[in-house]
């Protein structure tokens, strides 16, 4: 979907968020929830009279009478993001902050979130088991309905989305560096001296080794090329000054480091 950079909402955007509202309401009239909504209530949370989509200052809302989505909101980050979530469920594994890959999942999020807030204003004071708690805006009764939300459709996607970005942002290694060969040695000397933006360190630090079909990220792939060369000629240095026996030994690493370096630098293209 193309996002309007424009102040108004554009029909994809808005029939985008009408389907994630209804979504989420469905899944909520289940007779697993036990929340006695209707049908006619699903399409009341989508209608004009409900459903509010901007883009304009001001943050997102759910009540009881209605669903504010702002599509600007400053965590409706376009790319690779984390989005945070309040500060007392942040860290929780369901319903925490997550990793989001396309402004789509954040936009997602935001929907989740406010029609949790809807649904605990306008349905739950009518269920006995939350007539104590759903008055508290992010209390038990906020988080339950939300987390049953959050799994059985917003974490679910983001997997999907999670999967997606790698696809697109990653390769395959095309032959194996085994992690006891000298090789891997010298290379992982050189990686370890390189300045490397912390992701970057981070993803590295998880390579036990680097094996035929494993993925790895395009920007660690540059760097690992730029540190093969220079392990390729520590191994070649080494190599003159050892005496033949030896010598042939490292020569031949050497060479099917070099060899390597081409592959991935040929992947790299």
């Amino acid at each position: 979907m193309t996002v309007s950079t424009s102040t108004k909402v554009s029909t994809d955007e808005r029939k985008l968020v009408e389907r994630l509202v209804r979504k989420c309401m469905n899944e909520l009239k289940k007779k697993k929830y036990e929340l006695n909504i209707t049908a006619a209530d699903v399409d009341r949370a989508v209608s004009a009279d409900v459903l509010d989509v901007k883009r304009r200052r001001g943050s997102d809302r759910g009540g009881a009478n209605i669903i504010s989505i702002n599509l600007t909101y400053w965590q409706a980050l376009k790319g690779k993001s984390w989005h945070k979530e309040y500060d007392s469920y942040t860290k929780d594994p369901v319903i925490g902050g997550a990793m989001t890959y396309t402004i789509e999942d954040n936009w997602m999020i935001q929907v989740a979130h406010e029609v949790a807030h809807h649904v605990q204003y306008r349905h739950c004071p009518r269920v006995a088991r939350f007539k104590r708690s759903y008055r508290k805006p992010h209390g038990d009764c906020f988080k339950w309905v939300y987390r049953q939300l959050r799994m059985a459709i917003v974490n679910p996607a983001l997997e999907e989305s999670r999967k997606a970005y790698e696809m697109a942002n990653t390769v395959k290694m095309p032959v194996t560096i085994h992690a006891k060969s000298e090789l891997f040695s010298a290379l992982s000397n050189k990686m370890d001296k390189r300045e490397m933006p912390k992701q970057v360190k981070q993803e590295w630090a998880g390579c036990q080794s680097l094996a035929k079909g494993e993925r790895v990220s395009a920007e660690l792939l540059g760097h690992i090329i730029d540190a093969l060369g220079d392990a390729n000629r520590t191994l070649f240095y080494k190599s003159q000054l050892q005496i033949v026996g030896k010598r042939s030994v490292t020569k031949k690493r050497y060479l099917a480091g070099r060899r390597i370096r081409r592959q991935l630098v040929e992947l790299s293209a």
